[in-house]
């Protein structure tokens, strides 16, 4: 399989303005290269809207927006082409350039894809977009990575006491936190844990991770 690249010039070619079964266009699309290009421009779009377009141009593609954390907005975060979900190294020839920081419903997702000319395959490629007030991430990563609410928090051995702190200046709100179930406990299936309320947590408990769960919401998973 081909290398997908990222920012590969572009050559000279006429461009297609796509558009959905409705609304205003989805794509900017050219054929130039050996490559069908789509400049991406509109993140409320359906993965069918975008499918209608490629496919007058020969491509069976699909492309989605996933609400994920503020620090992965703009990233290509998955890519099938039908043989499984492949790597960025194993995309089949299919190139990508990310809009970084850039993707919402309200601003457009200014990415750009292409696919070879006659892919033999269909292909879904989801970027990630800013997630609604109260919208629960589709995907996230460590609270305190670059980019996340708790950037540059070092997390390991502190106690829930210090993160509640924390939380409150960085504007975030807990929503539950969950432990391993007491030994011996009923009522818990295999590697299930138990959820706790804010009262039920002391602040000398030793926190073990805190998950990004929406737009200033996380929750909280609790050492043993």
């Amino acid at each position: 399989m081909g290398t997908p690249r990222r920012g590969a010039e572009r050559g000279r070619a006429r461009v297609c303005p796509g558009h959905g079964p409705a609304g205003p266009p989805v794509a900017d699309i050219v054929v130039e290269d050996g490559f069908v290009t789509a400049r991406l421009l509109r993140a409320d779009a359906e993965p069918a809207d975008y499918r209608a377009e490629f496919a007058e141009y020969g491509v069976d593609a699909r492309i989605v927006f996933e609400p994920v954390s503020p620090g992965m907005v703009g990233e290509l975060v998955h890519l099938d082409t039908d043989a499984g979900t492949e790597s960025l190294e194993e995309g089949g020839g299919i190139e990508v350039e990310e809009p970084l920081g850039e993707c919402s419903i309200e601003d457009g997702c200014p990415a750009v894809v292409r696919i070879p000319v006659g892919h033999p395959t269909p292909v879904v490629i989801g970027f990630g977009r800013e997630a609604r007030p109260d919208e629960p991430y589709s995907m996230s990563q460590a609270a305190n990575a670059p980019g996340e609410p708790l950037e540059g928090v070092a997390l390991e051995g502190v106690t829930v006491g210090e993160i509640r702190t924390v939380l409150v200046e960085r504007g975030l709100d807990v929503g539950f936190y969950i432990a391993s179930p007491p030994e011996g406990a009923e009522g818990y299936g295999e590697n299930e844990m138990a959820v706790l309320s804010e009262g039920e947590v002391g602040d000398d408990r030793i926190v073990a991770d805190v998950i990004l769960e929406s737009p200033g919401g996380v929750y909280i998973e609790l050492e043993p």
